[in-house]
């Protein structure tokens, strides 16, 4: 055959497999793909996925990505998948998820948690430290036969401050609480007779703490309680009419008001700024928790636990739980609670997508309270021996 033939006959091959390949590289750059199950082209959909650490291998349906996170996985075939995020001494979270043709599905915010043979440390204090959640600075009373102080510390790791010390009195009671100023309240007892003084933690100041500073107040009638506010005269307002109970002011972000009814073991949570329908929220609660970050209340009855949003106004019952709760937190990152019962404490991811992973994060029975420190770095956790209060802490994040 002459070559004159062979040229031409090359080009048409040429054009023709460029006219074939060009569309389908087109539409494989697109995102398209032949689906095997359903017999017809598809476009895929993209996975986002992040978590705390970060770095973690992401698997598909058991096939490793190339990715670590954060990752977005643009290739992934419509349907549902078996997600698993996983990191070498960390425990692995797994999820199964919905990919849709052209939408991205998000699995944000995973948390990972360090195995359970970390070390833990410990401390003793005399009493239970009372911790203030918007600061985690721990405050507790130190006692003898002779004395009576008021320790203040930042964190496990920091250094004792006494802010006051008292010669003791037999006949007298003392107790503590923190403010929603960060102030400390100290409280002297004897019978029915109460003296306050408010203790500046930052500049060691103390003063006579000053009932008529509370703006809000609590007033039982035959019937009922009244909660009033005084304006700039003076005046009380009657902001809402509540069930008749003994009612203690709970730390809240402005403009709420959250109220404790101790003997009804109730929630209420009420924003005073509205005109109608003041209360927002009024529910059985023996445990709760507020999210500045989130804008949402996390509380529990003893075995269900919720969330409510004032935004959306929407109250959702997220799981319910065999043991009953003695402790309920909401972890500093991701969508987590956390919380303690006779078992321990444990970690449960709120997203309702398939199943829910859960982890347990300390195995010890009868936790008094916990908290959390650096941002979650570190979970603390109280336990009563005859030695004293042991305050131990461990690792649940680098």
């Amino acid at each position: 055959m002459k070559p004159k033939f062979w040229r031409p006959l090359l080009f048409f091959i040429f054009v023709v497999a460029f006219l074939i390949s060009a569309p389908i590289v087109v539409l494989y750059t697109a995102g398209y793909r032949y689906q095997f199950g359903v017999n017809k082209i598809v476009q895929t959909g993209i996975l986002n996925v992040t978590s705390f650490p970060r770095g973690a291998s992401i698997f598909v349906d058991d096939k490793k990505q190339k990715e670590n996170t954060p990752a977005v996985i643009d290739d992934v075939m419509p349907g549902k998948h078996k997600v698993r995020v996983q990191k070498d001494g960390y425990t692995s979270w797994k999820k199964t998820l919905e990919v849709i043709s052209k939408q991205s599905t998000f699995a944000n915010d995973i948390v990972l948690f360090l195995e359970q043979d970390m070390e833990s440390e410990t401390i003793t204090l005399k009493t239970n430290p009372i911790i203030n959640q918007s600061t985690k600075q721990w405050a507790y009373i130190s006692d003898d036969d002779s004395w009576v102080e008021v320790i203040v510390k930042e964190n496990f790791d920091a250094q004792p401050k006494s802010l006051l010390r008292l010669p003791k009195q037999k006949l007298k009671t003392y107790s503590i609480e923190w403010t929603d100023t960060n102030e400390i309240k100290f409280i002297e007892e004897i019978g029915a007779k109460q003296a306050t003084t408010l203790l500046n933690v930052q500049t060691g100041e103390q003063k006579p703490f000053d009932e008529k500073l509370n703006r809000f107040a609590i007033k039982n009638l035959s019937d009922r309680s009244v909660l009033s506010v005084k304006d700039e005269n003076d005046i009380a307002i009657i902001i809402a009419y509540l069930p008749l109970g003994s009612y203690v002011f709970e730390n809240s972000p402005k403009p709420y008001l959250l109220l404790k009814d101790t003997t009804h073991n109730r929630l209420i949570l009420i924003d005073p700024t509205q005109t109608q329908e003041q209360i927002l929220l009024n529910v059985s609660a023996s445990q709760w928790n507020w999210s500045s970050a989130r804008n949402a209340l996390l509380f529990s009855d003893g075995f269900d636990v919720a969330v409510y949003s004032p935004l959306s106004h929407k109250q959702e019952t997220l799981t319910r739980v065999s043991e009953p709760i003695s402790g309920l937190k909401w972890y500093e990152k991701g969508y987590i609670a956390v919380f303690a019962s006779k078992e321990g404490i444990a970690a449960l991811e709120l997203d309702q997508r398939s199943q829910k992973n859960k982890t347990t994060l300390v195995e010890e029975s009868f936790v008094n309270q916990f908290w959390f420190e650096n941002g979650g770095e570190w979970i603390v956790w109280t336990v009563e021996k005859d030695s004293g209060v042991e305050v131990v802490r461990k690792r649940l994040q680098k």
